[in-house]
């Protein structure tokens, strides 16, 4: 373990700044839903909004938790190291993700388009949230 520099902290404080809001704004959005229902066609039977209350209740727990992982890495003020090869390469839409010595780790896209699977690298990454601060070929 090392000590986070203060670009890293930066680029950590980056990453938490949508989050911060995301489980507020899903709460809203969730509230709004429920509210509209109970005042419209759904006054009487309230079980068909079971369904989309449970999906913005898991929505909101994971923003939060994903949240909640990242502002403990910022408070902890460490980073770890992990050398290996890069065992698989994906991405979606939101992120994109390396496993490197059986670890799954996010990394930012545009590190991500310059990496190839089976190629050798060092990883310092956050260790409750696994977010790669930054990947380096090893040579």
């Amino acid at each position: 373990m090392r000590p986070l520099s203060p670009e890293e902290v930066e680029q950590v404080k980056k990453i938490l700044r949508p989050l911060r809001w995301a489980p507020l704004l899903m709460l809203v959005v969730a509230v709004l839903f429920v509210g509209f229902f109970f005042r419209g066609p759904v006054r009487d039977d309230w079980r068909p909004l079971l369904i989309p209350v449970v999906f913005f209740g898991i929505g909101f727990w994971g923003a939060w938790r994903r949240k909640a992982q990242i502002e403990a890495d910022l408070r902890g003020g460490f980073a770890e190291t992990l050398q290996g090869a890069i065992e698989k390469l994906w991405h979606s839409k939101q992120e994109a993700n390396i496993r490197v010595d059986g670890m799954n780790l996010r990394v930012e896209r545009d590190i991500y388009r310059s990496l190839k699977k089976g190629q050798q690298v060092t990883v310092d990454y956050l260790p409750r949230s696994r977010i790669a601060l930054k990947v380096a070929p090893r040579t």
